[in-house]
């Protein structure tokens, strides 16, 4: 029995389709699953494990109405929050929704962006290294009214 030969660039293209099938199907999961999903993926390919379930606050627990500057009990949380990532040798990935309102949408965006450097600050005059805070602004907008900042401590 003769074994047929087949091209050499035969095999990359599968390997090409099936890489580029498992990369759809990582997207619709993201879509469908959430952060939860990417996380559990990440763990298993040696992403960063979380330490603590993500602690939440409100937003009008930490911020003044509309502004990016921190209420004196939202510095009060977040030194607790960077005394306890320093001591869990942790890094603190930081979420700041984006919310919907009446205002224009890129006001909105920068809005959560400032309160997110806000949060960055704080926790790195709380005795967090640079390298250990991670910033991210989703982009699911939600409605004000269910907003919540979402600060979750990973380890490498």
């Amino acid at each position: 029995m003769r074994l047929r030969h087949h091209p050499r660039w035969l095999t990359s293209f599968i390997d090409l389709v099936l890489i580029m099938l498992g990369a759809m199907a990582l997207l619709i999961t993201n879509k469908l699953g959430g952060p939860s999903v990417v996380d559990a993926v990440s763990e298993t390919f040696g992403g960063s494990k979380l330490v603590m379930p993500g602690q939440k606050f409100g937003i009008d627990q930490l911020f003044e109405e509309n502004e990016a500057r921190l209420t004196a009990s939202g510095v009060e949380r977040l030194d607790g929050f960077s005394q306890q990532a320093a001591e869990q040798d942790a890094r603190v990935y930081i979420y700041v929704p984006f919310e919907l309102g009446n205002e224009d949408r890129l006001q909105r965006w920068e809005l959560a962006a400032a309160r997110t450097a806000s949060i960055g600050y704080r926790l790195r005059q709380g005795g967090l290294t640079q390298d250990r805070i991670v910033l991210r602004i989703p982009e699911a907008k939600t409605e004000s009214a269910n907003s919540q900042i979402i600060l979750e401590m990973r380890r490498k």
